[in-house]
């Protein structure tokens, strides 16, 4: 991180997200936001120079690490020679928004991610379809989601995303909670640029005085 300078921190998610408020969580006011539209996109403002970090999730307790591109977040970290320095687990708690009851819904939207905590609840409505897409445009993440559905304004749409998030966009909550587990968290990282390694200098190069 920078001295004496604002840092900058990347991250995906709208407003309530999980990247929203883990960032809130860890930093505070104390750093400039940069919203990118995938983890891809923070990494690579990092190494433009953009974002002095890149922060996160890394794995979630109920589906395992995070992927994108068919990588996990942190093979793709690596690939890219971004570095951890700093780790933040945020508890998550999924619900499910919607201005229709339970039983009027036909369609849920969400990330995958998203979706993927709430197979129970998938297996115990098979008429309801669980999609990550609209308009065949994958929806970036669960605040995007519930925005979603306060757009289309329609009773037989429902959203997988946080309370806070369903608040912020005025969609009210119909299930709480929707996730397979109760004790539910996601790991965060935070990724900056790998420092160079000092060089050593070689003895040989030394002059020697007597």
């Amino acid at each position: 991180m920078r001295n004496g300078a604002t840092d900058v921190i990347a991250r995906i998610g709208g407003p309530e997200s999980y990247s929203d408020k883990a960032a809130r969580k860890l930093f505070a006011k104390s750093v400039k936001i940069l919203v990118c539209e995938s983890i891809r996109m923070c990494f690579v403002s990092v190494l433009e120079g953009k974002a002095t970090g890149a922060l996160v999730p890394v794995n979630n307790v109920i589906v395992g690490d995070v992927k994108e591109d068919g990588k996990t977040v942190k093979d793709l970290a690596n690939e890219m020679g971004l570095s951890r320095t700093k780790t933040h687990r945020l508890r998550i708690r999924l619900v499910l928004a919607s201005f229709g009851r339970l039983e009027e819904v036909r369609v849920v939207y969400s990330k995958q991610p998203a979706l993927d905590q709430c197979k129970k609840f998938s297996k115990a409505h098979k008429g309801i379809t669980m999609t990550d897409t609209f308009n065949d445009k994958k929806i970036s993440d669960t605040s995007a989601a519930v925005k979603l559905v306060k757009d289309l304004g329609l009773l037989y749409t429902a959203a997988v995303c946080d309370a806070d998030a369903a608040k912020h966009h005025g969609v009210p909550v119909i299930l709480d909670p929707v996730a397979d587990k109760a004790e539910n968290f996601t790991t965060f990282f935070l990724y900056e640029k790998k420092l160079p390694k000092k060089s050593k200098k070689s003895a040989a190069g030394k002059r020697k005085f007597p």
